[in-house]
């Protein structure tokens, strides 16, 4: 599960010729990117960690009534966690739902009730200034061919090969289906300066075929199929190892001196601040002043000042 990833070796070598071992693989395609288990762990827990615990709950409690009964919590806790990942397990949660049997206790008083603020208030905070923030479909402002041609070339080394070799293993269920479907429609629409949208979303879909795959793993049966899905997911593999190398190997980031609104401005000086601006919001907005304290300078404490002197 550590080392699952797609063929982004394969992909980066017919794009950009052979990588080293701490090159960053899984930006080959301008288009977009699916991130391997590796990277997630590495680099971005935080998306990560939300999709992985929401993604199990939704299989192990798959049409039951206590799928239900934790829907308000996870739609409410989820998104404060990750707003992308949360996206990428809507569709789950509403395949998984019973809705005919589960409907009354989706949305009861004591269940749902409770969560309806929070889940207010999160979803103020996590859409606060996203019209800045660079999105639209990705098929506009270039030439179609050369946008089909990406994203089919996407789609097989990223995902498609190995779904295509777990239809043959007979691997198929609804979950795995619109996890595909899913992973289809993702490349469509870019949300954020790298596609933060594809990158993020597609977590939880790609959690679902990584656990596909390991029952064709643990088959005895010797098929000409499961060796073939061997070989994918080594290649997935190869690819994977290069982050923890590349975690590794680059300097760690240097203390800039800066406030984190300081370090997204661009200015005369530095027209390329540090972070990318869409990681600050504006917080002077109607309706969000009153929910928020004046800020107040932090003065130390006296008896630890006392402490301290010489």
């Amino acid at each position: 599960m550590i080392a699952f990833g797609g063929m982004d070796l394969i992909g980066y070598w017919f794009t950009h010729g052979v990588p080293s071992a701490s090159q960053h693989l899984e930006a080959w395609c301008s288009l977009a990117q699916y991130s391997s288990n590796s990277t997630l762990l590495f680099w971005v827990p935080n998306h990560a960690l939300p999709a992985w615990l929401g993604m199990v709950l939704i299989l192990r409690l798959w049409r039951q009534p206590d799928l239900a009964r934790i829907a308000p919590l996870m739609a409410a806790a989820i998104p404060l966690w990750s707003p992308l990942a949360a996206i990428g397990l809507a569709p789950f949660y509403l395949a998984g739902l019973d809705w005919r049997r589960d409907f009354r206790a989706l949305f009861a008083i004591r269940t749902g009730l409770p969560f309806a603020a929070m889940a207010t208030i999160v979803a103020r905070y996590i859409t606060l200034d996203a019209h800045s923030i660079p999105g639209g479909w990705a098929f506009i402002g270039r030439p179609l061919g050369e946008y089909v041609a990406q994203y089919l070339s996407f789609c097989v080394i990223e995902f498609g090969v190995v779904a295509w070799v777990l239809q043959r293993l007979k691997a198929y269920d609804l979950v795995l289906r619109l996890a595909v479907a899913v992973l289809l429609l993702l490349p469509l629409y870019r949300f954020g300066g790298a596609n933060d949208l594809a990158m993020r979303s597609s977590i939880p879909a790609l959690t679902v075929l990584a656990l596909a795959a390991v029952r064709p793993l643990a088959d005895a049966r010797h098929s000409a199929w499961r060796h073939v899905l061997i070989l994918v997911l080594a290649i997935g593999a190869a690819g994977a190892v290069h982050e923890p190398i590349r975690a590794f190997e680059r300097p760690r980031w240097e203390a800039t001196g800066m406030t984190l609104p300081q370090s997204t401005e661009p200015n005369s000086a530095d027209p390329f601040p540090p972070l990318p601006p869409h990681y600050v919001a504006n917080l002077n907005q109607p309706g969000l002043a009153a929910m928020l304290r004046e800020p107040t300078m932090v003065k130390p404490d006296a008896a630890a000042s006392a402490v301290r002197r010489p």
